[in-house]
């Protein structure tokens, strides 16, 4: 999963495409979102469960979140769009909660 932020002058065409077909294969689930309004915490952890680093973001931000055991925390009420990939599997499939310390 890629994400990014594109920006161009007025005036700026994009030639019509397609995309080359690529076998991919994915192995975790990948998530992105974009914060809308509100401000969210995103806590990292290491395998071993421990906290290893912390996030805060607001209204504009951005997170890939690629690989490794993360929390989301609301601090103020939030609305994000949030982008993974499908299909959804209901949650007993898709989460695995983890012991932290």
């Amino acid at each position: 999963m890629q994400f990014g932020l594109l920006a161009h002058e007025a005036g700026f065409v994009e030639p019509a495409h397609i995309h080359h077909p690529v076998k991919r294969e994915i192995r975790d689930l990948q998530q992105m979102f974009v914060v809308q309004r509100g401000v969210v915490a995103v806590d990292f952890f290491g395998p071993d469960g421990r906290k290893v680093a912390e996030v805060t973001l607001r209204a504009g931000d951005g997170i890939l979140l690629v690989d490794g055991a993360h929390s989301v925390r609301v601090l103020e009420d939030m609305q994000c769009i949030s982008v993974k990939q499908g299909p959804f599997l209901g949650a007993e499939n898709d989460k695995k909660e983890i012991q932290v310390q």
